[in-house]
């Protein structure tokens, strides 16, 4: 429940404001009541005609328990309380806090007025244990002079007294919730909506005006459920189901806890609402009202209440805790009333407003509408009818749209298009949309001839948290154009707003005329309305609104003046060759201005003052530029442009004129532009005069008609010139050509395409080239056509995707004069006044492409010449095709650019670290952005192929990391895919630079298989050739790393660290001279734009690769041939030592004689001076001889010493043959 309460408080649209037309607000007045009394709950306009004329506003004040009258007048607080209910008998009825003056309503003038008490008890046994209260409510009809008279007058209406009791029956019957008079003044209408356990009932009875009406004594009373059978089942509402009951408990346990939901109906609505069951419990105990919504579920009091005193005890929270109790319940089908009486839900209120009206379903025919606001939970209105056994029966059932709506809260009929039937106006406070923010409604149904299947209505709707419609007036014809007006009442719009719709042919008018609260400053300002009544007498009904701050305000409508005017020219055109002036050099011009004006009724004739000033030249001026004309007649404090006046119309159609003259000046260059004269006027204001107390009240001052324009413009033409013989000049305007330029540049060159190519690098503007010329159609015939055209324009409608941002031209002399309207998509180019016979103009548009976007596929300009001259002329477009192009470069580089191979075979599995797998590459591909940022056009990837295997499928490059820098949002890092270093190496702690790579605790590594060994032969010419390996070529196998480019104002650079699988190498390439490893990389765009162009977004690396020159290759010999080599090596060894024993290398040496002795050595040193000296024949140089060994040579050739060891010397002193 506290949700459906939270839920129906909330509103939404705002509703424009309009400004104020026919309703005074600076002379409105205001009427007090005692604080907290609630006066102004409820109101209602009143105009009594005997025994004297007067009008009243009536204002109840419920929490007073009273009805209050209030003169028209401006004092404040001079209400007073109207005697209608004397004395209290409280032994069979109760008064306290019964809420008289809850509904007040008037028949109109010289009518009666009727006004209710809804919580009025009827007691029994007072005082006694079986003492009972049913609160039945009642009704006051009083005279037009507000006095209460016999019966057979007004007095007072108890329908339900007498009846059954008990909240299933009349118990809680709650009459005068609503109370209307029907529009013949023949009945008087009541709603109940406690009847029947809150399904509600409406009870129509005849209201005698006299005499005349006693012969119709017989005439009702009518009621929903029958006056006579009293039958709940002919309610047009299905019995109470709003709170499941368990049928084990007594009934009579739930009576009267639950009388207390039914006399919270009326309670104020407050912004703010604060709930609690300390609260309500209190709140029941004391039965004082508390600010709770209207349309206060009954759950609270049957969940929330103690027991009653004079009942069995009653289990409260086994009460809560049986779900049954807390729940929708919905009738079986079989058991619903068939027709429209089966339609409502349960516990709708029935009677909470009450209307009639003739027309709503046959022409002429008395109908009545009550809403229900709780039927089916969303609410409901029933049109019924009267039949001959006092029975209303239901004719027409309009439904709510929305759950908690408060659908038929209030209503209204009126004929709101004049065409005879009555149409219908229901408010729903409580709609909430949350999407739209919508809050509150008005539901606006207009008649189709009596049928109302298939009518969809007109809903208005409010600003949040207003409670738009929960008050609704009909205000009659309030500005006198012929169709009814309803005001609306928002009282939670801020202070409180009253919104006032006019009628039409068409239906309301879905906006505003006016809007009235935003100056009162009055809290809950528009709670109640009241209004279709002239209460000050000047034939314009007035609006009387109410509020729950004591305070109810009174606004008079202000006749509506139509005024006609009319603007006269002497001469008709400006010929500047017959200056008519008095100096008898310049071209004067006489204007007169005629006044008269129309009000309703055609008796309202008041003396009005009409304050008129002429403006000259006005287009010339709101350009900037000085105006041509001068007025000759006109006041000391008007500019020389202006002329300013009064006329005084002493009664309707009474035409008054006033004449002046305006004067050409010398040297007028613009001749052929139209001099714009524009009259403007209005009402001049009475001043207030401060009233003094006891006067009468002023009467409000007329005002003009807000939907009729108070200006006028007439334009003053010159004769034109230069146009033949016949004064006829027939142009031959044509538009050679109209082409864009897609650079624009200072010389305007590169024209005529028919594809604008954008590049997103900032081209802010387009060129259009555009030639017009006047040219004769037939040399021939020069005279036929090719006249000077007067006024020549060319009018260039832009496309939402260009704007207009200048002109040029390559001659400064045919540059045009060209003006754009504000949003700068519609352009004026003046091509001269007039475009002389012969002449040609070539001149540039510059269009802004600030608008254009990627979607744009197509640019279409049309342009249009005119002239004033005769020719006719037709549109011609220009168009181009549109293509983005991206402005994305790709550049990248391999550091080193030279990479070199060495070391051992190692398989793939003994891999543990980066440095195990070769020589380390870094490539950087870096992408250079010159336009606009990336996350306008779609998915961008920047991909590398990184050659990561041969073509046999051993590894080549090995990826190690991936890191993208720039091309992000802000706060975000690249994340490339795939993810490179699948082996999971470690990664060399000396160019870490990110957190080590972590491997899953369950992932292994990829499997491959073991490097080859086998041995291929390699030729000597395969030794020198190159090898390139590319994907491109097949001669590589290729992974694609992919990292998208979201956003990035100018670069982003993609690093990948790589090694080289020197295996690979060592087993395939190691006799290759040199090897070129290509990676390439890209730019993708993943777009649904068919217009994108992409260039130039590729680039190649390559990376040379070489042997290592001085390193020793290692392995790669297949074992059988190591082991050969071996056996050979060892075989030729054994060859060679066998040859060299053969020749007996190894044979030991020995002497010939076996008797000799080894000869034996003994060298002694020969002193200086004993050396032999000796010269050499060819040289001369003397040799020495520093050691000398005797020897002498045995038969073996050895050397044979003497005995002291030294050789045998001869005769001559050398030594003898044979010694040494």
């Amino acid at each position: 429940w506290i949700y459906y309460l939270l839920g129906s408080l909330l509103a939404g649209l705002l509703v424009p404001g309009a400004i104020a037309f026919n309703l005074d607000v600076m002379g409105a007045l205001r009427k007090e009541g005692e604080p907290g009394s609630l006066f102004g709950f409820s109101v209602a306009l009143h105009r009594q005609l005997q025994p004297q004329r007067q009008s009243w506003l009536l204002v109840g004040a419920n929490r007073t328990g009273g009805l209050f009258a209030c003169p028209l007048s401006l004092e404040e607080t001079d209400c007073y309380r109207v005697d209608i209910d004397r004395g209290a008998d409280v032994q069979k009825e109760s008064k306290e806090n019964q809420w008289l003056g809850v509904s007040v309503r008037s028949q109109g003038p010289g009518g009666k007025i009727v006004t209710c008490a809804h919580r009025y008890e009827a007691r029994q046994r007072v005082d006694q244990i079986l003492e009972t209260r049913d609160v039945i409510g009642r009704c006051f009809v009083l005279s037009q002079d507000l006095a209460i008279r016999d019966e057979l007058d007004g007095g007072e209406w108890k329908f339900c007294e007498g009846r059954p009791q008990g909240h299933e029956q009349f118990g809680f019957c709650q009459q005068g919730t609503a109370a209307a008079f029907s529009p013949d003044s023949h009945y008087l209408l009541f709603g109940a909506p406690g009847t029947y356990n809150w399904k509600g009932t409406a009870r129509v009875e005849l209201c005698a005006q006299g005499s005349a009406d006693l012969a119709h004594l017989d005439d009702g009373p009518y009621e929903a459920g029958g006056e006579k059978e009293q039958d709940p089942r002919l309610i047009p509402v299905p019995a109470n189901s709003y709170l499941g009951r368990d049928p084990s408990r007594p009934r009579a346990a739930l009576t009267l806890c639950s009388s207390l939901s039914p006399s919270l109906l009326h309670a104020p609505v407050l912004p703010s609402l604060s709930l609690s069951v300390s609260s309500l419990w209190s709140l029941c105990l004391s039965r004082v009202l508390s600010p709770l919504p209207p349309l206060l579920p009954s759950c609270l009091s049957v969940c929330l209440c103690p027991p009653s005193p004079v009942t069995p005890p009653m289990d409260v929270p086994s009460l809560v805790s049986d779900p049954d109790q807390l729940v929708y319940k919905t009738l079986d089908p079989a058991d619903r009333l068939p027709g429209p009486a089966g339609d409502l839900a349960l516990n709708s209120y029935l009677g909470f407003s009450i209307d009639s009206g003739k027309g709503l379903v046959r022409a002429e025919e008395l109908s009545f509408v009550a809403g229900a606001p709780r039927a089916n939970h969303k609410g409901a209105v029933v049109i019924l009818r009267k039949d001959s056994a006092s029975r209303l029966v239901p004719e027409v059932l309009l439904s709510g749209e929305r759950l908690t709506s408060g659908f038929g809260y209030s209503l209204a009929v009126a004929d709101l298009n004049s065409d005879g039937w009555t149409d219908l106006v229901v408010g729903a406070p409580y709609f909430f949309e949350r999407q739209e923010e919508l809050g509150g409604a008005v539901y606006v149904y207009m008649n189709q001839g009596g049928h109302w299947a298939g009518v969809s209505p007109l809903r208005l709707c409010g600003s949040l948290d207003s409670m738009f419609g929960i008050s609704l007036a009909v205000l009659g014809d309030l500005n006198q154009d012929g169709f009814p007006d309803i005001a609306v009442g928002a009282p939670f719009d801020g202070d409180g707003k009253v919104f006032i719709y006019h009628g039409s042919s068409l239906g309301v008018v879905a906006k505003p005329s006016q809007v009235r609260g935003v100056a009162v400053g009055i809290k809950s300002f528009g709670y109640s309305l009241s209004g279709g009544l002239d209460v000050d007498g000047n034939h314009y009904p007035d609006l009387l609104v109410g509020s729950l701050a004591d305070t109810a305000v009174l606004f008079r409508a202000r006749p509506v003046l139509h005024v006609s005017h009319k603007v006269s020219i002497l001469p008709p055109t400006i010929d500047l060759e017959q200056p008519n002036c008095a100096g008898g050099h310049l071209v004067c011009i006489d204007l007169r201005v005629c006044f008269s004006y129309s009000a309703s009724p055609s008796s309202y004739s008041p003396v009005v003052a009409l304050d008129y000033v002429l403006d000259g030249d006005t287009d010339r001026r709101l350009r900037g530029q000085v105006p041509r004309v001068t007025f000759l007649s006109r006041s000391p404090d008007d500019p020389k442009h202006q002329a300013s006046g009064t006329v005084w119309l002493k009664h309707q159609r009474d035409q008054v004129c006033g004449d002046t003259m305006l004067q050409l000046q010398e040297n007028v260059k613009d001749k052929l532009r139209a001099i714009v004269v524009t009259l403007s006027y209005s009402l001049q204001t009475p001043r207030l005069r401060r009233q003094a107390p006891g006067q009468g009240l002023p009467p409000v001052a007329p005002i003009l008609n807000a939907h009729q324009p108070s200006t006028q413009r007439t334009e003053i033409h010159f004769l034109k010139q230069g146009c033949g013989e016949d004064k006829i000049c027939q142009s031959n305007l044509q538009l050679v050509h109209a082409r864009f330029c897609a650079r624009v540049n200072l010389t305007l060159q590169g024209c005529g395409w028919e594809t604008a190519l954008f590049a997103l690098s900032g081209q802010p503007v387009i060129g259009l080239e555009l030639k017009v010329t006047n040219l004769p159609s037939n040399p021939a015939q020069p005279q036929a056509d090719g006249d000077d055209a007067h006024e020549a324009q060319l009018l260039v409608t832009l496309p939402a995707s260009l704007h207009y941002s200048g002109v040029r031209a390559l001659d400064s002399a045919e540059k045009p004069l060209c003006l754009s309207n504000e949003n700068a998509s519609h352009v004026e180019c003046e091509l001269g006044n007039p475009m002389k016979r012969g002449a040609q103009v070539t001149f540039y548009l510059i269009l802004s492409t600030s608008g254009i976007t990627i979607e744009t596929t197509e640019l279409e300009v049309e342009l249009q010449l005119a002239t004033i001259s005769e020719q006719e002329l037709h549109p011609v477009s220009a168009r181009a095709r549109v293509f983005i192009e991206l402005p994305l470069s790709i550049t990248g580089v391999a550091i080193p650019q030279q990479l070199f191979f060495s070391g051992v075979v190692r398989g793939e599995s003994a891999m543990r670290s980066e440095r195990d797998v070769g020589s380390k590459v870094k490539y950087e591909v870096t992408v250079s952005n010159q336009g606009q940022s990336l996350n306008t056009l779609g998915s961008a990837f920047l991909n590398i192929m990184w050659p990561h295997e041969i073509a046999n499928g051993k590894w080549l490059l090995y990826p190690m990391r991936v890191e993208l820098e720039g091309g992000q949002g802000p706060g975000q890092r690249g994340l490339c895919s795939p993810r490179p270093n699948i082996l999971y190496l470690d990664v060399d702690s000396r160019d870490r630079r990110r957190r080590e790579l972590g491997r899953p605790e369950q992932q292994e590594p990829r499997e491959q298989p073991e490097p080859s060994t086998s041995w291929w032969p390699v030729s000597s010419a395969e030794k020198k050739k190159n090898i390139t390996l590319d994907c491109a070529r097949g001669t590589a196998n290729c992974v694609v790393f992919s990292c998208p480019l979201y956003s990035f104002d100018r670069a982003a650079v993609l690093h990948v660290w790589g090694r080289l699988w020197n295996s690979t190498f060592l087993e395939e390439y190691s006799a290759v001279k040199s090897l070129e490893v290509i990676v390439r990389a890209n730019i993708t765009v993943k777009s649904s734009i068919k217009n994108l162009l992409l260039r130039d977004a590729s680039t190649v690396i390559p990376v040379m690769v070489y042997l290592d020159p001085v390193a020793v290759v290692a392995g790669g010999v297949p074992w059988w041939v190591i082991l050969l080599a071996v056996l050979a090596g060892l075989l030729v060894l054994a060859l060679l030592v066998l040859l060299m024993w053969k020749m007996g290398f190894f044979k030991r040496a020995r002497y010939r004689y076996p008797e000799a002795t080894v000869p034996q050595y003994h060298a002694v040193k020969i002193p200086r001076e004993d050396r032999q000296q000796y010269k050499e024949e060819k040289t001369g140089t003397i040799l020495r001889n520093n050691w000398g060994s005797p020897r002498r040579e045995g038969p073996d050739a050895h050397p044979i010493l003497a005995g002291d060891g030294h050789p045998e010397l001869g005769s001559d002193g050398h030594p003898v043959p044979g010694t040494a």
